[in-house]
């Protein structure tokens, strides 16, 4: 089995993270996180490596607003998938089932219109690929997936700054968004999962995942390969309803109990 890649940005990792990688190794199913700096606690049997082997753009690229380094977690995903045979996971990911993680594309609808790029896999030479490794931390113009009045909205705002650079786009551009757009110029969209493969917990229900006895694996949809977590939500979640703890008898509890 090729295994799976993910990346981290941070010093330590919380329990959210832990709980996605204690699940792929009680699968037995090889990890191994890119970082641009030590992470202090990674579990043994997790593979941690330096994300300049991947992705050396000399920093983090995030998003200009909110800071946030979602934006390089997608701009690495395309890297790693064009330059090593991982299948790519988000860190928020739970593994439920063993099987399909060796297939030459793992990609799934997350709701009914667009494809997550939570847990994705295309092959070397995949088109839709090519069309996402064009973007890089220094690109400027507008997102590609826009039409309409939007696009000439951006297309201004771009022309005004001399071109806008991604770390203004929206979120989601290089993301699903993006991801979505370009398997549909492709026809790759045809190969997407159906939303139970990879997205059985829709994000309105994210709070499922903490609450005590509302979901187990049990309840999960035949055909459920991985379940997102939201992880961004579910953290808010946690900390605003359950005072920072994570139930134990919640589904993210017994990952974490086990």
């Amino acid at each position: 089995m090729p295994g799976i890649g993910m990346f981290w940005d941070g010093e330590e990792i919380g329990p959210i993270e832990l709980a996605s990688l204690i699940s792929f190794m009680r699968l037995a199913i090889p990890v191994t996180v890119f970082s641009y700096q030590k992470v202090r606690n990674i579990p043994a049997g997790i593979a941690l490596e330096d994300a300049r082997a991947v992705y050396d753009v000399g920093h983090v690229v995030r998003y200009h607003k909110s800071g946030s380094a979602s934006l390089h977690s997608n701009l690495f995903r395309y890297q790693m998938l064009s330059k090593t045979d991982l299948t790519w996971s988000d860190i928020d990911i739970i593994a439920i089932s063993p099987n399909g993680w060796d297939e030459a594309r793992q990609y799934g609808f997350q709701d009914e219109v667009s494809v997550g790029s939570s847990v994705l896999r295309l092959p070397a030479e995949s088109p839709a690929l090519r069309f996402l490794l064009q973007f890089g931390p220094d690109y400027r113009g507008v997102p590609p997936h826009l039409t309409g009045a939007r696009r000439m909205k951006y297309q201004l705002r771009s022309l005004l700054m001399g071109g806008m650079p991604i770390t203004r786009w929206n979120w989601g551009s290089l993301g699903p968004v993006g991801l979505t757009h370009a398997l549909k110029l492709t026809g790759e969209i045809s190969s997407a999962a159906p939303v139970e493969c990879y997205y059985p917990v829709p994000l309105g229900d994210a709070g499922r995942l903490v609450a005590p006895d509302a979901l187990t694996a049990g309840d999960l949809p035949q055909g459920t390969r991985a379940v997102h977590l939201w992880g961004s939500r579910l953290d808010k979640i946690i900390k605003g309803e359950h005072g920072g703890m994570i139930p134990k008898r919640s589904f993210l509890g017994q990952i974490l109990d086990t």
